[in-house]
């Protein structure tokens, strides 16, 4: 039996995936197509069905936070183990927070809670999710237990 250069016994079957924007909806079942603007449209069973949420009502959803690298002021605080504080706010003023992250460190010296909180355009919490790390017997993360709280 042939092989392939990756050594698969036998021949791959290759596929392609082709995104091309436009206003046509796809007609035959299984079929999905991309139309610009407001997201995805899948047929199935003779019905058009829209796949997520178009594009200006991700834009609007007050719980995501957008073009942050881009317009954004970010403060970082330290210890002897690392960084403890990470604070994104929306310019150099600091008038509105828009993102925030603690790391808290055990005596071992490894990050025992990762705190990651989001707001809103008013400054209130939105979401926030704490995170633990499990570590093996070598220090290395094997695991994150993440809790949504908001």
């Amino acid at each position: 039996m042939p092989r392939t250069p990756d050594y698969f016994p036998g021949e791959r079957e290759e596929e392609a995936i082709l995104l091309l924007s436009g206003s046509d909806y796809p007609a035959k079942n299984g079929e999905s197509t991309y139309v610009s603007g407001s997201g995805f449209r899948f047929f199935e069973e003779g019905i058009v069905k829209q796949l997520g949420i178009d594009e200006p009502t991700h834009e609007a959803l007050n719980t995501l936070a957008h073009d942050i690298a881009f317009t954004s002021y970010d403060e970082v605080s330290y210890n002897n183990y690392g960084m403890t504080h990470l604070d994104v706010w929306t310019n150099s003023g600091k008038t509105n927070l828009l993102q925030d992250f603690v790391i808290t460190y055990g005596v071992s010296r490894l990050i025992t809670v990762l705190t990651s909180s989001a707001y809103d355009v008013t400054g209130s919490l939105k979401s926030q999710i704490i995170e633990v790390p499990i570590y093996d017997d070598k220090r290395r993360i094997i695991n994150i237990v993440r809790t949504k709280v908001l």
